[in-house]
């Protein structure tokens, strides 16, 4: 543990403040600590302040602190305040706003901003006229903010005006307003020079396509930057539900035959969000020249599902071009290619994907598989009954898939063949298929399969009969715990905790002492979701695990039993010398009441990972006492990690 830090001043003005609270004299300390240059005794103010006293005692003297031009702290602390009171401040504050000095009507036009309901609109209307050009912007502002069509004749009359510094945020709240009226006005706006960026952002907001008339020229404005937000917009009325093909023509008809070109220049711009939406764009024109473009955006992987849909997009009208850019596509790009087709899943793909099903790429195969999946005649069946052995797990997932939906078209009689087919992979689909189909016909074949000499058959086997038969199923699963593999038990516990019964809950408990660690830690998350006596006990015999991670699991599980018993068992264990095992547990006493003073002294551990534990552990108490805890170590973290955790729970 590393050694505590002597109390000092700061600590004695909190502890003078606390000590005086609910006193006069009390409130008078109160307000001294807002103008301290500690945040702490500042913020131990502030909760004084608003816990003990009514706001009447105390509203005029926050607003005096607004006038202190030298302690940002103390005007910041005020504004806090006066927010934190909410409706019981409006009003002083609008009598306040008379004062000439325009830093403080700022000041109380941002407050009331956020803490005002319609009764402050008609102070906005006139600050918006305000002689310092700083109050009239921020109370433009804020009247976007009320959505009240009242105010929008009073927004327009600005955007009309000559000052533009107050017009560029009208424009803004005409947007968040939303009120159709507008869309005209502007539209018009988006014609002067200052005021397009945020006519543009404004008309995003409607998607109006009526406006895609004057938005799509701006792509050939003279300014990048009003190209950059017109791309922007353009992707936004996409994703709002304006049709791509309405867009696409409107492209067409104001840029002609350049358009193409245009849009292209931006796939390769250095900001992702002007990437994102030229990616998009060129979809939406459907060019087949926009292939390849795409598919080489989708080797950013930030923009990789971007270009993906663009693609599928495009391939809806142009299906034909995919299996030729196969052919021209590197090795590292045939898997996308494949992907995308498999997404349009047209049907003249069909013998491109069986081919596919030869290749030597695990990913290409997996999507031919889904192609022939999503086309699903008869043909794409027999493919895929075909590569049932096909050694790739992904694959072999893929393809279940695949012919699960697809179960009308399979024979059950064909799958129970599988089921005695010499390959291990096949005997394992066959198996699982059965269960899929809820094939009856089957059972006696899936109860062999539990004696098949290769694991995964077998534990296929638990998986089918569980699904099939449900609790009736606990017969069989009972063959599968006492099997010789890990996996095959570890699948029959897992079932029967799906089962969830009593009776599951009796085998289960047999399961505790398992041989196999992987095994045991099923075993005891299962048992957390029981809230049974005996499951509990059972966990708190597993307290002396040695396995981590087995351990971690049983603590983890604990955590749902609120018992005193468990409580205590956890404590004890705290002086454990295993440091991932005691920030699990710090964790775990966070869901129990008093458990701030156990906590309290890994706070000044000299382990930064079990510090960091100790604070998330009291930031999920929340309790008054668990935050001046956390607070009381502030000063003294030097590691980053944990003083942004810190800041993050009490707000430094």
């Amino acid at each position: 543990m590393r050694n505590n830090r002597s109390i000092d001043m700061i600590e004695e003005k909190r502890a003078k403040i606390l000590q005086l609270r609910g006193n006069p004299e009390g409130l008078e300390a109160a307000l001294q600590g807002f103008m301290d240059p500690s945040w702490r005794v500042r913020k131990t103010a502030l909760t004084v302040l608003l816990e003990d006293y009514r706001p009447e005692e105390y509203i005029d003297e926050l607003i005096k602190l607004l006038y202190l031009e030298d302690n940002a702290g103390a005007r910041n602390t005020a504004i806090e305040a006066l927010v934190s009171i909410g409706a019981k401040a409006v009003f002083p504050l609008m009598e306040a706003f008379r004062t000439e000095n325009h830093d403080v009507r700022k000041f109380i036009i941002d407050v009331l901003g956020v803490i005002g309901g319609k009764e402050v609109i008609p102070l906005f209307l006139d600050a918006i006229r305000d002689e310092d050009e700083n109050v009239r912007a921020s109370a433009v502002e804020y009247l976007g903010k009320f959505r009240e069509s009242s105010v929008i004749d009073a927004l327009i009359e600005i955007l009309r005006g000559d000052d533009v510094w107050i017009a560029y945020p009208a424009v803004d709240a005409l947007g968040r307003i939303g009120d159709r009226r507008v869309i005209q006005v502007l539209r018009e706006a988006l014609h002067k020079r200052p005021l397009t960026e945020p006519a543009l952002r404004a008309l995003a907001a409607f998607s109006d396509p009526d406006t895609l008339d004057d938005v799509v020229p701006l792509l050939l404005d003279r300014r990048r930057s009003i190209q950059e937000e017109t791309l922007r917009t353009l992707e936004t009325f996409y994703r709002k539900g304006v049709p791509g093909e309405v867009i696409s023509e409107k492209l067409k008809e104001h840029l002609g035959a350049g358009t193409f070109d245009l849009i292209l220049r931006y796939t390769g711009h250095e900001d992702i969000p002007v990437r994102r939406a030229a990616a998009i764009i060129l979809g939406l024109l459907r060019n087949p020249g926009a292939a390849e473009p795409l598919l080489e955006i989708t080797d950013d992987e930030e923009l990789r599902d971007v270009a993906l849909r663009a693609l599928i997009f495009l391939g809806k009208e142009n299906a034909g071009i995919f299996p030729d850019l196969l052919e021209r596509a590197g090795p590292e790009r045939r898997g996308t290619v494949v992907h995308v087709m498999a997404d349009i899943a047209d049907p003249s793909y069909r013998d491109t994907f069986i081919r596919l099903l030869q290749d030597r790429d695990g990913h290409v195969i997996v999507h031919a598989v889904r192609g022939l999946g999503a086309i699903g005649d008869r043909e794409s069946v027999e493919a895929l009954k075909g590569i049932m052995d096909h050694p790739y797990p992904d694959v072999q997932e893929e393809l279940l898939i695949a012919l699960i939906n697809l179960k009308e078209r399979l024979d059950p009689e064909e799958i129970l063949q599988g089921v005695k087919s010499p390959d291990p992979g096949v005997r394992r689909n066959s198996v699982l298929l059965l269960g899929a189909i809820d094939y009856e016909g089957g059972l006696p074949e899936l109860g062999l399969a539990l004696r098949d000499p290769v694991a995964e058959v077998r534990v296929a086997a638990i998986k089918s009969l569980t699904e099939m038969l449900g609790e009736a199923a606990l017969r069989y699963l009972r063959i599968g715990l006492t099997d010789e593999s890990p996996d095959v038990r570890n699948a029959a516990v897992e079932c029967m905790g799906k089962i969830g019964s009593s009776e599951a809950l009796d085998s289960l408990l047999l399961m505790v002492n398992d041989p196999d660690e992987g095994v045991r830690a099923s075993v005891a998350g299962i048992l957390s979701g029981y809230q049974d006596e005996r499951a509990m006990k059972a966990l708190l015999g597993m307290l002396s695990e040695k396995n981590g991670f087995v351990l971690t699991r049983v603590i983890e599980s604990l955590t749902t039993y609120r018992s005193d018993m468990v409580k205590e068992r956890l404590s004890r264990m705290l002086e454990t010398g295993d440091r991932e095992i005691r920030r699990t547990l710090l964790l775990a006493l966070s869901h129990y009441e008093d458990t701030e003073d156990l906590i309290r002294p890994f706070l000044l551990s000299d382990d930064w990972a079990t510090r960091l534990a100790a604070v998330r552990a009291l930031g999920r108490i929340g309790s008054e006492k668990a935050m001046d805890y956390l607070e009381g170590v502030y000063d003294m973290e030097e590691d980053e990690t944990v003083k942004k955790e810190l800041e993050g729970l009490i707000g430094a």
